[in-house]
């Protein structure tokens, strides 16, 4: 199990079986706080970043901000801007890619 994502459903699983509150408390803050290490870690590739369900929704945000483009989440999926370019939007599963210039949205299908 080298996924941390696949650590933190093992701390999730544990979390539901134990009978102690405190233990239960304990098992989910690990899994909570490994889910946000597999995240931020998801964003450190400054060339693409996957659009994955399990993402905090500020890595790509952020990912996208350090590139010069606005973003923000929607009911139909992510949208990304800039100034003279028209709004785009990524869904789950998309990768943004970054070429030195733009970030294209290559589609998950």
């Amino acid at each position: 199990m080298s996924d941390l994502r696949e650590v933190a459903f093992e701390y999730e699983y544990e979390a539901m079986r134990t009978l102690g509150r405190r233990k239960s408390r304990h098992l989910r803050a690990m899994a909570a706080s490994l889910r946000h290490i597999a995240g931020n870690r998801a964003g450190a590739d400054p060339t693409a970043l996957q659009l994955r369900p399990d993402i905090r929704l500020d890595v790509p945000e952020r990912w996208c901000r350090q590139h010069g483009y606005q973003a923000g989440f929607g009911t139909d999926g992510f949208t990304i801007e800039r100034d003279g370019e028209p709004a785009r939007l990524a869904r789950l599963g998309d990768t943004l890619r970054w070429d030195g210039r733009r970030i294209h949205i290559e589609s998950r299908a």
